[in-house]
């Protein structure tokens, strides 16, 4: 059983909560976010020991939603290399499609002085297709200048598109959230490159990143890692990019098929 069909046999055990009470309990745009790679195994008995302290986003009956990002970054690809190198003042901006209710936003992720995330949104109407508009340009010159005192980039690409299937666990009471994240795909105009079948890709947010949610976790022998969608795509499939803080990861982890390539294949060294 792949991971993704584990996930889905599991989220019917735990109590529904809807999209509104989600939010009121767990907005959570400032937030220390923690990510882990499990195995199909692990992520059974990890779930286990959250049926009594968690809740699943449910949306008519559903409890499993796709997704879909589009990234933009500069020519220079300044998010990505400022990601690699840790800089502090470090941002990533996407257009995120929910692609169940066709709803859309555009967001931009940030670092504060601590190390925490914190992610500024726009509703998008009308679709996410086709360049960025003047609004969506200006909420992003707006943010970098307000929150870092930088302007932002004259021009943009979009880079990298990222689909996956999501689900969502809410802590009863408190302010923390879980997300499982399977069938992740990443592309670019150079190929497509996936995580392993038998993997999820695991997300904890929560106020001081030592959630429930978090000690279940490492309890079951999972470890954080640091992993980004973003950078793991573009290193996976261009590989002229230096890819040094996350190696072995990509090796271990994900695959790879490069325009022109016949098969499959690993990321190379």
């Amino acid at each position: 059983m792949t991971a993704s069909e584990t996930a889905a046999a599991a989220w019917p055990r735990f109590r529904p909560v809807d999209l509104a009470q989600l939010d009121a309990a767990a907005a959570l745009t400032h937030r220390v976010d923690t990510k882990y790679l499990v195995p199909v195994t692990v992520l059974a008995a990890v779930l286990e020991r959250l049926l009594p302290t968690h809740a699943c986003l449910a949306i008519d009956g559903g409890r499993s939603f796709q997704y879909s990002s589009s990234y933009i970054d500069s020519p220079e690809l300044t998010c990505y290399h400022d990601h690699r190198r840790g800089v502090r003042k470090r941002w990533k901006a996407r257009t995120r499609v929910y692609q169940n209710s066709g709803q859309a936003r555009w967001e931009v992720k940030l670092k504060d002085g601590r190390g925490m995330t914190v992610k500024h949104g726009l509703a998008l109407t009308g679709g996410a297709a086709g360049d960025l508009t003047p609004p969506m340009r200006g909420f992003l010159a707006e943010v970098l200048r307000r929150d870092y005192q930088l302007p932002a980039p004259a021009e943009f690409t979009t880079t990298l598109v990222v689909r996956y299937r999501r689900s969502t666990l809410t802590e009863l009471g408190k302010e923390n959230r879980m997300t499982v994240d399977s069938d992740l795909q990443m592309t670019s105009s150079s190929g497509r490159a996936l995580l392993r079948p038998d993997l999820v890709l695991v997300e904890t947010k929560s106020p001081s990143g030592r959630s429930t949610a978090d000690q279940a976790l490492r309890a079951v022998g999972a470890r954080p890692c640091s992993v980004s969608k973003y950078c793991t795509g573009m290193a996976l499939l261009d590989p002229t990019l230096p890819n040094h803080p996350w190696r072995q990861l990509l090796r271990r982890s994900f695959i790879s098929t490069r325009m022109g390539s016949d098969a499959d294949q690993e990321l190379a060294a």
